[in-house]
């Protein structure tokens, strides 16, 4: 465009020299505003205008054969390995948007959750496993599954697309394979979901963690922001989604100064290591927290971490002890407790236990706790201290029990 202004500027120089000459006044020289500066190279586009750029392109190969009376289901592109990386991710989840603003009929986001969060399920037999893709279907309540994949090569990337008929296996739509600079899109390659072998490289990201505290607010739900104030009896849920696969927990410090495990726990089905880019809810379904008759400030602790933690039992000992409390156990509960919570999990078998200094406390799920004397009032600030030096991931949100 620049370009064309360049040659017009001349052309109307060059018309107005031609029409005085005609005239008894001598032609004047073109003014010298009208010389325009040299056209400027381009900047190189970057990491994200390629990526945008991409998914334009295969967007419209794909809305051009898609049905537009069948649900479709975008699943996030898959390397060579099988993993999910951020570029996966992101190509699928632009994709999915341009679609829909194209008209078509996508599956709902929470569908989609359902399949990230089955771990079980080797998604690159997409198109070739009857199985797998029935399975997936069944998941995302999907008729069309749009699975694609991320190839890497020294100087580039490869991305491309195809849509699969959950029913019949048939090819409904390929996209040709879009050509990304690798040097440009370097952040994007770090792995979501890692791949199953162990011998596979590539970078994992710095973990990220967002969350939502809710509570049922007539028909609605509303949002318990830090600092909000709770009543005995109410109902809370939390809502987390991390950006790679981690090992999930939430901790809780209440008004009582006891430390407990509200998840991974029993009676919530699902296990605390959680898939990259799915929205969990904890606990989930129609399950509830809720809070007890004791008022305080009820401190909550969101741990992710790449490894799991070694011994919960040994640092919710902590967190009392460094919150004032002196913790009076009972050896062999002490010994009970150690082997279930170490293997993930709080089990119902610890409800037949009734050795002194331990009880079940009910908020919602059943939660394992520890009768604890008070020698001082507590210290939050050597609670938050104890459970960072665990994980390099933790959220507090901290909400006044009255």
């Amino acid at each position: 465009m620049r370009i064309f202004g360049c040659l017009f500027s001349a052309l109307v120089v060059s018309l107005s020299v031609w029409g005085c000459a005609s005239n008894t006044e001598p032609a004047q020289p073109a003014s010298p505003e009208r010389v325009q500066p040299p056209t400027q190279p381009a900047a190189p586009a970057s990491g994200a205008e390629c990526i945008t750029a991409a998914c334009e392109l295969l967007a419209s190969q794909l809305a051009a054969k898609l049905p537009p009376d069948k649900s479709i289901a975008v699943l996030p592109l898959l390397d060579g390995n099988g993993a999910i990386r951020v570029l996966g991710q992101v190509v699928g989840e632009e994709v999915r948007r341009l679609l829909l603003e194209k008209g078509l009929r996508l599956v709902a986001r929470e569908s989609l959750d359902a399949v990230l969060r089955e771990r079980t399920i080797q998604m690159t037999l997409a198109t070739s496993d009857a199985d797998t893709r029935q399975r997936i279907g069944e998941l995302a309540k999907a008729d069309v599954l749009v699975v694609g994949y991320v190839l890497l090569a020294d100087s580039e990337v490869l991305v491309s697309q195809e849509a699969v008929q959950v029913d019949t296996g048939r090819s409904v739509a390929i996209t040709r394979k879009e050509v990304l600079p690798a040097a440009n899109i370097g952040g994007y390659l770090a792995y979501i979901r890692r791949p199953t072998a162990a011998q596979a490289s590539g970078e994992l990201p710095p973990l990220a963690l967002r969350y939502q505290f809710v509570t049922p607010s007539g028909s609605d739900e509303s949002v318990l922001a830090d600092g909000s104030t709770v009543s005995s009896g109410q109902k809370f849920k939390v809502r987390v989604q991390t950006n790679s696969d981690c090992h999930l927990y939430v901790l809780l410090y209440d008004s009582a100064g006891q430390a407990s495990i509200l998840f991974p726990h029993a009676k919530i089905g699902l296990g605390n290591e959680i898939s990259g880019g799915a929205n969990y809810e904890i606990p989930e379904g129609t399950k509830w927290y809720w809070f007890d008759e004791t008022p305080g400030v009820e401190t909550f602790y969101l741990v992710a971490s790449y490894a799991p933690l070694p011994d919960l039992n040994q640092i919710l000992t902590k967190m009392q002890e460094a919150g004032g409390q002196k913790i009076q156990l009972a050896t062999a509960a002490r010994e009970k407790i150690d082997d279930e919570v170490t293997r993930g999990m709080v089990r119902q078998a610890a409800k037949d236990y009734s050795v002194k200094g331990f009880k079940i406390q009910e908020r919602g799920v059943d939660v394992v706790d520890t009768r604890i004397s008070t020698d001082r009032r507590p210290d939050i600030g050597e609670v938050d201290n104890v459970v960072r030096g665990y994980a390099t991931v933790v959220k507090k949100i901290m909400l006044n029990h009255r």
